[in-house]
C-alpha cells in the first residue's frame, strides 16, 4: 500500500494530424520536404565539444534516391578517433564504446529497425575503455 499523494498531469499531446491527399499538413510536408532537398548541408564531427569535418568528404544519399545528394559528412582519421576517444574518457570516468556492422548513413525509415537487427544478430563488438 501506498503512503502518498499522486497527482498526474493530465496528458496534452499534440494533435494527430491525417496528412491526407489535398490536406493542409500534407501540403506543409511536401513544402518542407522541398525545401530541405533544395541544398546540401555539411555534418560535421563533434569531437570535445569542437565541429570539425576531417579529411575528406563522404556524401550523404537517402537509399531510395542515390543520385541526389543530402550533405556530407567529413572522414574521421586514426588521430580523429584518438582525439574522440580521449575527450570521452574526460567527460566520463567509464566509456562503454559499441560498434555496430552494417550501419550506414542516409538510411531513412528502418534505421531504428536496422539497429535492432545488428543487435540481434550479435553483430557488435563491446570494449570497455578503462580510466586512466
Amino acid at each position: 500500500m501506498s503512503n502518498a499523494f499522486f497527482k498526474v498531469p493530465v496528458a496534452k499531446n499534440e494533435p494527430v494530424l491525417s496528412y491526407a491527399p489535398g490536406s493542409p499538413e500534407k501540403a506543409a510536408l511536401k513544402t518542407m520536404l522541398k525545401t530541405l532537398k533544395s541544398k546540401a548541408i555539411d555534418v560535421p564531427m563533434t569531437i570535445g565539444g569542437k565541429k570539425i569535418m576531417g579529411d575528406g568528404n563522404i556524401a550523404i544519399h537517402p537509399p531510395h534516391e542515390l543520385k541526389h545528394t543530402l550533405g556530407y559528412h567529413g572522414k574521421a582519421d586514426g588521430k580523429m578517433v584518438k582525439q574522440a576517444i580521449d575527450a570521452a574518457l574526460i567527460t566520463s570516468p567509464k566509456v562503454q564504446l559499441v560498434f555496430g556492422t552494417g550501419w550506414s548513413t542516409g538510411r531513412s525509415k528502418d534505421s531504428f529497425l536496422h539497429s535492432l537487427r545488428s543487435i540481434s544478430r550479435q553483430s557488435l563488438a563491446t570494449c570497455q575503455v578503462p580510466l586512466r
